[in-house]
């Protein structure tokens, strides 16, 4: 009876220290909570000679730093993004065409080590147009929620907000 006592406890003790040491760390935290991001086009979207609408396409990505994503030209990030962004690329996570008159929602789980998540719009007529945002990540900013944003686009102008 006694080894019993003896075997249940060591195995109770074990257990806890095993869940005392699995705090997680800030960039842990970025993994186990979701961004969410409702995009919405107008039906006048990327018009190209004269009122023939186009799909926009869009980029996002994730980035360790943001200041190479901001200040680099649209034309070096469109023709080698990891190139362009080098280290501070952490994970180019997913392309998509949103089509006029559309909404998408798009779920993006950080990558351990992402503080911003970018977003690159290929408008066909670029020199005027929106051409990114960025986002940062908050890693248990409000722990149990998603950080949630929308972007809408009319023509070449695309606006972004938290959600409401």
């Amino acid at each position: 009876m006694i080894s019993y006592t003896v075997k249940l406890l060591f195995i109770l003790s074990f257990t806890t220290l095993l869940g005392c040491t699995s705090a997680l760390t800030s960039g842990e935290i970025a993994s186990k909570e979701t961004i969410k991001i409702n995009i919405k086009a107008n039906k006048v979207l990327n018009p190209y000679s004269g009122s023939e609408q186009n799909p926009l396409f869009i980029q996002i990505v994730q980035l360790k730093q943001i200041e190479r994503f901001q200040s680099l030209d649209f034309l070096s990030l469109y023709q080698d993004i990891e190139k362009s962004l080098g280290k501070d690329l952490i994970y180019p996570d997913l392309s998509f065409p949103l089509k006029p008159g559309t909404t998408v929602t798009k779920l993006i789980k950080p990558e351990t080590g992402a503080n911003f998540i970018g977003l690159l719009y290929f408008f066909s007529n670029f020199e005027e147009a929106t051409t990114r945002h960025w986002l940062p990540i908050q890693p248990g900013k409000n722990p149990g929620k998603n950080q949630c944003f929308d972007i809408s686009f009319n023509n070449i102008k695309g606006v972004l907000e938290r959600c409401k």
